[in-house]
């Protein structure tokens, strides 16, 4: 996807890429962009109780807002599928969020 494409005026655009899937867990590739930079980072799923985890992200973490809001979609994404088959995970999701204060 063309960074422009990505990157919006205001607020964070959030793109999720599923990178596998297996019993265990599922594996996304999260990019939060923002105006100013993009941030990406890969997560984890345990598909057993939907535990989260981050790897380190590049360019440094996003605002805690964005996060947060990162987090949100990946907790709904869990409840959505957590006993759907593997290949029924959503393969790539965009979302946009508004700003917290």
């Amino acid at each position: 996807m063309a960074a422009s494409l990505l990157k919006p005026d205001h607020g964070a655009r959030l793109l999720f890429e599923r990178l596998s899937v297996d019993d265990a867990r599922v594996t996304y590739r999260v990019t939060v962009a923002l105006a100013e930079t993009s941030h990406v980072c890969e997560i984890a799923i345990a598909r057993s109780d939907g535990a989260i985890s981050f790897a380190e992200w590049t360019a440094g973490t996003p605002d805690a807002w964005s996060v947060d809001s990162a987090r949100a979609f990946l907790k709904t994404i869990y409840a959505s599928h957590k006993d759907a088959a593997p290949a029924d995970w959503p393969r790539k999701l965009r979302r946009w969020r508004a700003p917290r204060d």
